[in-house]
């Protein structure tokens, strides 16, 4: 996922670089996932250096930038040189993770899912590692794994408590899987605030998109039953 402007739909931060989003919530038990809970945070579409990022070398920091900048251009064309950083500096979460968004376009999904489990094994603290092994367990229709995977946290500030600004990706990347997470769980309303939030960020975003394919059948579903309902002089407004 690539740097890009914000859609922006309502009060930005000073700057227009960062969004800022209110606490929204969704009742339900908070031990679990079943509650979505946006705390207030702010968002940006610039680069977040990271304490752990900065305490790299010289040469590992440039070579981080180096395979960005190459993955926002061209993904695919981008595996040769994630192959060759990723197995020169192994203990680098972000080269690994670019390696494994790298694989993902190219079809090969042995391979991608061998890295996906790899990265979570090395970096299990790590929200890219974490939203792409919830994304395996999705696929895998796994999806009670997920809450042990968050340590029964849904928000995003509490993956990573130590700063309340993020990056659009992490916040797209988050609440795209919680949302698909709630969809598959049974849970659309609160699928529907991650989707509202998505929505405020990127309408156009395939994963804006994605989440609301997957809410379709269920408000599909609520106007059905509404229809029955009232067919039955019971009906409530859907």
């Amino acid at each position: 996922m690539g740097r890009k402007r914000i859609r922006r739909r309502g009060a930005g931060a000073r700057g227009g670089r960062a969004q800022a989003f209110q606490e929204r919530s969704v009742s339900g038990d908070s031990r679990d996932l079943r509650v979505v809970r946006i705390d207030s945070f702010r968002i940006t579409d610039e680069p977040i250096d990271e304490p752990d990022f900065l305490c790299l070398p010289a040469e590992q920091q440039a070579l981080v930038k180096t395979v960005c900048t190459a993955m926002m251009d061209d993904p695919k064309g981008a595996l040769p040189l994630a192959e060759e950083a990723a197995s020169r500096f192994p203990g680098v979460k972000q080269l690994r993770n670019f390696l494994a968004a790298s694989l993902s376009t190219t079809g090969q999904t042995k391979r991608l899912v061998q890295c996906i489990e790899e990265n979570y094994r090395l970096f299990p603290d790590y929200l890219f590692a974490r939203l792409n092994y919830c994304d395996l367990l999705l696929s895998r229709g796994e999806h009670e794994k997920i809450p042990e995977v968050f340590e029964g946290k849904m928000d995003l500030q509490a993956q990573i408590p130590d700063r309340d600004l993020f990056h659009v990706t992490e916040v797209i990347g988050f609440y795209s899987l919680l949302g698909r997470y709630y969809v598959a769980v049974g849970q659309p309303n609160a699928a529907q605030v991650c989707l509202d939030l998505l929505r405020q960020l990127d309408e156009d975003h395939s994963a804006t998109r994605d989440l609301a394919a997957r809410l379709a059948p269920s408000a599909l579903n609520r106007l059905l039953e509404w229809a029955r309902r009232a067919r039955k002089g019971r009906g409530t407004t859907p």
